[in-house]
């Protein structure tokens, strides 16, 4: 008799469990929606094409500052310990590199290094900060700094050789964060690589001053990498917000196309968007200071106050409601800016509040 209360105890169970199972989640136009919680929404995009994070559209005015390729050079005969411009050191060992079909390679290889640290690399970078889970849901990274490296032999792709790596010590500009190491493939999508722990950081350490001849000193992210590309330290947040705005052409009539970003302002926190509308919604990352930066291709330029994201869900694809909260952010009024702003760095950089970052490194002994 106890055997048969059980059965049936477990018979109903099982049937409760898949119901709610089928309560939580439904399959809508918008996507795949679990309601779990009647208050936040979650979202699950499944995209078979998800697009490429290493072409985001860029107003031609923002291309310009957008972080320059640095030639470096190693000499494949012995050890090298090449140092980008921001502070990013490679140590590459000796006979690391062979060719395409795994001959060893001798001489000198250009290592062709991007950086990108800063508020402003990251605006003008063309690289997008979207990571897709394994089931295919949309999340936005928080960026610790981000790298790009290609090697070659005059005109010809080389590679490492097989058991070789480059170890790669980074400004560590968000001491406070813990990252793990993503790479972008070729598809242009980011995918986790390894989780870093803080034997793979060398800390600032104490000094009785803030900075040294004006720069900010700083330790290092460590990484192991075994082939070119983006290499990424960052971490996802695992739920976003949305935010809802007018745009203001009043002043200068509006392009074709706008530009929106989102801004984080106490990490690096990026996210962009092309609409047409002056109505707009906008993903966003949630409970961060944020502003919105709205660019069209004539040269405008609107820039919203300090706003604090909210900590309820939203997205941008699905229709306001009162499980999908979108925060009114009021309206961004757009402005002609001159011509030879545009063309100077130091003054776009004031437009913005985004300052020349420079570091005094402290690597591995």
């Amino acid at each position: 008799m106890k055997l048969i209360y059980v059965l049936l105890f477990l018979i109903i169970f099982s049937f409760e469990l898949f119901s709610q199972v089928g309560r939580n989640f439904k399959v809508t136009e918008y996507g795949i929606l679990n309601y779990a919680d009647s208050k936040n929404v979650v979202t699950e995009s499944v995209l078979k094409d998800k697009p490429r994070m290493d072409n985001t559209h860029l107003p031609p005015q923002l291309k310009i500052f957008a972080p320059k390729e640095q030639n470096l050079e190693a000499d494949t005969s012995k050890k090298s310990e090449l140092v980008g411009t921001r502070g990013t050191r490679f140590v590459i060992p000796e006979n690391a590199f062979v060719d395409m079909t795994g001959n060893l390679v001798e001489g000198v290889v250009t290592v062709t290094v991007i950086e990108i640290i800063d508020e402003l690399d990251f605006l003008t970078s063309g690289i997008g900060l979207i990571y897709y889970s394994k089931y295919g849901k949309e999340l936005y990274l928080i960026s610790g700094g981000i790298f790009k490296i290609e090697y070659k032999l005059g005109d010809q792709k080389v590679k490492l050789a097989p058991g070789k790596i480059i170890e790669v010590q980074f400004p560590d500009i968000s001491p406070k964060e813990t990252f793990s190491l993503y790479h972008m493939d070729e598809s242009g999508v980011w995918n986790l690589k390894s989780s870093l722990s803080n034997n793979d950081r060398i800390e600032a350490g104490t000094n009785d001053r803030d900075n040294y001849e004006g720069r900010k000193i700083v330790g290092v992210r460590i990484a192991q990498i075994d082939k070119p590309g983006y290499w990424n330290f960052a971490y996802p947040e695992l739920q976003h917000t949305c935010l809802k705005g007018t745009i203001d052409d009043s002043k200068s009539a509006v392009g074709n196309e706008l530009q929106l970003t989102v801004i984080a302002l106490d990490v690096r926190g990026f996210f962009t968007r092309t609409v047409k509308d002056k109505e707009f919604s906008i993903n966003s990352y949630k409970k961060r200071n944020v502003k919105v930066l709205v660019i069209d291709e004539k040269g405008n330029l609107g820039l919203s106050s300090q706003i604090t994201s909210s900590d309820k869900n939203g997205s941008e694809s699905l229709p306001d409601s009162p499980d999908n909260f979108k925060q009114s952010i009021g309206s961004i009024e757009l402005k002609k800016i001159p011509t030879d702003i545009w063309g100077d760095e130091k003054s776009f950089r004031q437009l913005l509040s985004f300052p020349q970052e420079r570091y005094f490194v402290r690597y591995r002994k």
